[in-house]
């Protein structure tokens, strides 16, 4: 149903046996600020759980204005579409249609949370951002000038701040001072950040920051490559049907769960593979910085090979430079806290599976198996680990639930004589 100007309260209120038009259960309302309502569940649900039929609004909708919201809706956890109009709403703007009441209160005291104490930062080659928790939220950004660590600014959050702590979503503003736009990393008078974190607080799992520009100055060329990209990759020539969709913010991205920095010299575009040494990508074609500072035009390609070794070509074809959204998805926000829990580097035993972590892609908690005792229970018997930062990327479960940073095997048993070993995952 859609509530209108004309309904009472009291109408609400004799009409409990009102049911979800979404689940058909007779669950209490809320409602968007389009007025279309559902039960709190579903209307969670549509936010929590994306996919692109939530996100886009209509087809033939491709407007400037409609691409940032598709942006922003995709990447925020709180952010959806109502499923009856289209429109854009937040978890933390539902009221109650009985009470007419928020459902999320905002927060003054972040005592009130599970985030006192908790400190996350985003360290990258040139700089660094690190939102803190201890007393108060706020935010500081570092820089590295030459070759030092220096403090550029430090701003608080607005004084009032939505936290969900079931599901860990953070949001809260940042008004940045006339003589601090500049220090905002592209001139912008207004930041929101939306973020949810993992199970255990290890690392920010996705969300966004929105940028408000300040639309008195004009942008800054220091980051001629941000903006979204179709990532194509090539063998001999032709597509190899390899395709994956990139962020670059501030010169860095994420592709499957690594983090790679952009780099320029003398207008030569490049950056080196982290998880292979020596292995280097530099643009071929499509960027020219002496002509053109701001970067390369929306739908341009650039074409990048490899300095030895490597067989292939990579193709990106440019879908966006709108820098007034940063996709938090896979930028490795990571918790900095001294209380934060360690994993435990991997030792060998070779006689039995007792004390052996079995990893991939040579990274403790990337789906790693933790075998520590045939007697214990739970985490102390046996255990997949997803702590690494490189989860991050992975998508929240349909509740919106994100993915547990340990999940211990049920029922365990070993065969000695054939090595075998069973357990169940609840």
């Amino acid at each position: 149903p859609k509530v209108t100007a004309n309904m009472s309260t009291s109408y609400a209120l004799d009409n409990d046996d009102i049911c979800c038009e979404i689940c058909s259960l007779p669950e209490p309302l809320v409602f968007a600020p389009c007025n279309h309502s559902a039960c709190l569940k579903c209307m969670e649900r549509i936010c929590l759980s994306k996919s692109e039929h939530h996100t886009r609004r209509f087809d033939d909708d491709n407007d400037d204005e409609s691409v940032v919201e598709d942006k922003i809706i995709a990447s925020c956890p709180s952010r959806g579409r109502c499923p009856f109009c289209r429109k854009c709403f937040d978890i933390f703007n539902l009221k109650y249609l009985q009470s007419n009441s928020y459902v999320y209160e905002k927060k003054i005291k972040i005592e009130d949370t599970s985030l006192k104490g908790l400190k996350f930062s985003d360290k990258k080659v040139n700089n660094e951002k690190m939102i803190s928790f201890e007393n108060k939220p706020e935010i500081s950004i570092y820089r590295q000038i030459n070759g030092d660590r220096e403090h550029v600014a430090t701003r608080d959050f607005n004084i009032a701040f939505h936290y969900h702590e079931k599901y860990k979503i953070f949001s809260g503003t940042i008004d940045w001072e006339k003589s601090e736009e500049a220090l905002a990393e592209g001139k912008y008078k207004q930041w929101e950040v939306i973020m949810q974190f993992s199970s255990d607080f290890r690392y920010v799992q996705r969300g966004s920051i929105i940028k408000t520009p300040n639309n008195d100055i004009t942008s800054t060329p220091e980051y001629p490559m941000d903006g979204e990209w179709l990532v194509t990759w090539q063998n001999s020539g032709r597509d190899s049907g390899s395709v994956a969709s990139i962020n670059v913010i501030e010169n860095s991205f994420s592709c499957f769960g690594i983090t790679y920095h952009l780099k320029y010299e003398s207008n030569v575009v490049y950056f080196d593979w982290p998880t292979h040494p020596g292995v280097r990508q530099v643009v071929e074609s499509g960027v020219d910085l002496s002509r053109k500072p701001s970067g390369p035009d929306i739908d341009s390609i650039v074409v990048w090979t490899f300095i030895d070794p490597g067989p292939q070509r990579i193709v990106w074809k440019r879908k966006s430079n709108q820098r007034t959204v940063v996709d938090l998805r896979g930028y490795t926000f990571s918790n900095i806290s001294s209380e934060r829990r360690q994993m435990e580097k991997p030792v060998y035993v070779p006689t039995t599976p007792w004390g052996n972590t079995f990893i991939q892609a040579y990274t403790v908690g990337l789906a790693s198996y933790h075998f520590i005792s045939s007697t214990g229970e739970g985490e102390d018997g046996a255990y997949i680990s997803y702590e690494h930062e490189r989860c991050s990327s992975w998508p929240t479960f349909d509740n919106g639930l994100t993915v547990p940073s340990r999940v211990p095997f049920a029922d365990l048993s070993y065969d000695e004589e054939t090595r075998t070993f069973r357990g169940k995952i609840p």
